[in-house]
């Protein structure tokens, strides 16, 4: 499953035009998200989408997901197919409109 995962990582690095093998930035998170959201109703919400994910993935750069982040992070959630990050990234939107939830999901972005 980790194997699984990282190479999908891998696959998206790839997409930009530098990569550098060590995070997703730039048209690689582009094309990335696009996968995420595509045929979805977050399909033209890209730019909220990855603040959400980047909630729930703890992510320490903005529009940047690094190796370890996304391995421990996708793995944390059970999360090790595109179909898995999809299905979770949406659970994730909901949550974070939920009441209980939008606080957290706020100082998150916010902080």
């Amino acid at each position: 499953q980790k194997q699984a995962l990282l190479e999908l990582f891998q696959y998206y690095v790839a997409q930009g035009p530098h990569s550098n093998n060590t995070a997703l930035c730039g048209s690689s998170l582009d094309r990335f998200m696009h996968d995420v959201t595509l045929s979805t109703e977050l399909e033209n919400m890209q730019d909220a989408v990855f603040l959400v994910l980047a909630w729930r993935l703890q992510l320490s750069k903005f529009l940047s997901i690094g190796c370890e982040e996304w391995m421990n992070g996708f793995f944390f959630h059970g999360c090790f197919d595109m179909h898995a990050i999809q299905r979770a990234v949406r659970g994730w939107w909901d949550d974070a409109a939920r009441k209980d939830s939008y606080s957290r999901f706020y100082a998150f972005v916010y902080e």
